[in-house]
């Protein structure tokens, strides 16, 4: 007998490249993407059948057993879409949370990522939720003027979700290729890094040519896979204007380039043999590339940046022009309006204008809620703003049918 010796498996840890953090995250964006698309095609339909169920409720002068029944089945759509979008929220945060955690997005970025989840986090507003419980009240009372005024607001408030619905998709899309463009950058800066640490292992002999070898191996491989996916980032920008695709190509041009690629294979190769000797030159060719595939993706970077600021600025000067000439309109149509007789004969021709800008504010609006959709720093203030007009201009309509 006496003291023995007993040995322990020796277990080794492995952590997630950046290649793999980023793969994993790319999963989670498309998932986001989908589920978000999901809700408002469930949420599209719901509105349909509110606008069915409201015209329906205008010609009524009792509820019948059926459209009790389609109160009651949208009402329960809307819970459901409700319970997605919390569900959604969460893994939203999560997902933020992993990519600060693991500083896979730069911090302009991650900014925009946070006012994204702020405005989903608003999307259910209070307002939904009060128009709900109306028309659960008025279903209670069985009251047919009362569920037709609440069933009216709550399609409002619908059309109101709906919108942010569709421009959080915009947005996320738009932020999912920003955060692609800023993978790359890093993955360019990693990729000419571990090249460096080769040639200079290389130099000081510090490292055995079969490890180098295994170095390289891993970064040929991730060359491939940058190249890949500076190309499907590429066509992700083909329905977007303002991308900067011309220096994206240039890039994935860079790292693609037949004789850049056998040098790395042949660098590998000589690793391999022992050969390390004649690797020093085609070392400093392949670094230059990385390098200079790295600039034209920060220069892509950059241009994005600048692009979509422009682009907000000019549709914020543009619908801020047209809403002081809308403005300047209707002061002078309500001026020719004072002490005219409803009988007059001008009415109708000046109804005809009311009209006339009402339309042109619609559009206006509309323009503005396509600049929202690509840029998540407009404010929901301007959107208020603006709709406080439509409505303003909308009584004026009004009050011109009343008169004519």
């Amino acid at each position: 007998s006496g003291p023995k010796s007993a040995s322990s498996r020796i277990y080794t840890a492995r952590f997630p490249s950046m290649f793999e953090m980023y793969e994993e995250l790319a999963g989670d964006q498309e998932d986001a993407v989908e589920s978000m698309e999901n809700m408002y095609e469930k949420a599209q339909k719901l509105q349909e059948k509110l606008d069915e169920m409201a015209l329906e409720m205008r010609r009524a002068e009792e509820i019948d057993w059926q459209q009790k029944q389609e109160i009651e089945d949208a009402l329960k759509t809307q819970k459901e879409i409700q319970e997605e979008m919390e569900e959604f929220s969460e893994k939203l945060d999560e997902m933020i949370s992993n990519m600060e955690k693991n500083d896979l997005v730069s911090a302009e970025t991650m900014k925009k990522y946070e006012e994204l989840q702020q405005l989903v986090q608003e999307i259910m507003s209070p307002e939904l939720q009060q128009a709900m419980e109306k028309v659960s009240e008025a279903m209670r009372n069985l009251d047919q003027k009362m569920v037709q005024k609440a069933l009216e607001e709550f399609k409002l408030t619908q059309e109101d979700l709906n919108k942010s619905l569709d421009r959080s998709i915009a947005l996320m899309k738009k932020l999912k290729m920003e955060q692609e463009l800023d993978q790359a950058v890093r993955m360019a800066e990693d990729l000419l890094e571990r090249q460096e640490q080769i040639q200079e292992n290389m130099e000081s002999k510090e490292q055995s040519s079969e490890r180098s070898a295994s170095e390289q191996e891993k970064i040929n491989k991730d060359v491939d896979n940058l190249s890949q996916q500076l190309d499907e980032l590429n066509k992700e920008m083909n329905d977007m204007p303002g991308m900067p695709q011309e220096q994206i190509a240039e890039a994935q041009s860079q790292l693609s380039d037949e004789e850049f690629k056998k040098q790395l294979e042949q660098m590998q190769q000589n690793m391999e043999s022992g050969e390390m000797g004649q690797n020093q030159q085609m070392s400093q060719n392949v670094q230059q590339q990385m390098q200079n595939a790295l600039e034209q993706l920060q220069q892509a970077k950059s241009s994005m940046s600048g692009a979509m600021q422009r682009q907000m600025m000019q549709a914020m000067k543009q619908a801020t022009n047209n809403l002081l000439q809308l403005s300047k309109q209707q002061e002078n149509l309500m001026r020719q309006t004072q002490g005219m007789p409803k009988n007059s004969p001008q009415i109708s021709e000046l109804a005809e204008k009311q009209n006339n800008m009402s339309a042109a504010l619609s559009r206006t609006l509309d323009q503005m809620f396509q600049a929202s959709k690509q840029n998540v720093f407009m404010s929901s203030k301007i959107g208020q703003s603006l709709g406080k007009a439509s409505s303003s201009m909308q009584k004026s309509q009004q009050q011109f049918e009343e008169r004519n």
